[in-house]
């Protein structure tokens, strides 16, 4: 969009200039500068609503399950829906040791089964 308008905006600048001078250019430029900044803000809060909104329909599914193992594979499916990943595990508190719960995707039986003690590898550690 940018390189549509640089002609465009570039010619009456120019025309700003040959008619009115140097004083109307720099209010005209500063103009279009505060143009430009306002639509990049209303760029980022239209992403970020549109995050926002992913989020809460996220939030709204999961919330709806009263099974455990349902609500898990919700979780990991809207995880998904937010994010890019091919695999996830979700394993659950039990004393010092983490229980694998649910999985998504091609995960390996040793990895899928295997519990995890805390301090142990990349998910140990996190628990900690």
């Amino acid at each position: 969009l940018a390189t549509l308008l640089a002609l465009p905006v570039g010619m009456y600048l120019a025309e700003v200039y040959f008619n009115l001078g140097r004083w109307a250019l720099s209010v005209a430029a500063i103009l279009l500068l505060i143009l430009s900044y306002v639509l990049h803000l209303y760029a980022q809060v239209r992403r970020s609503h549109t995050e926002i909104m992913k989020l809460y329909r996220a939030t709204r599914k999961i919330a709806t399950s009263i099974d455990l193992n349902t609500t898990l594979n919700l979780i990991l499916e809207q995880a998904r829906n937010l994010t890019v990943y091919n695999e996830g595990l979700i394993y659950l508190v039990d004393g010092q040791t983490l229980m694998p719960a649910a999985h998504l995707g091609p995960i390996p039986d040793e990895i899928r089964y295997r519990e995890v003690v805390f301090g142990e590898g990349i998910a140990g550690k996190a628990a900690l």
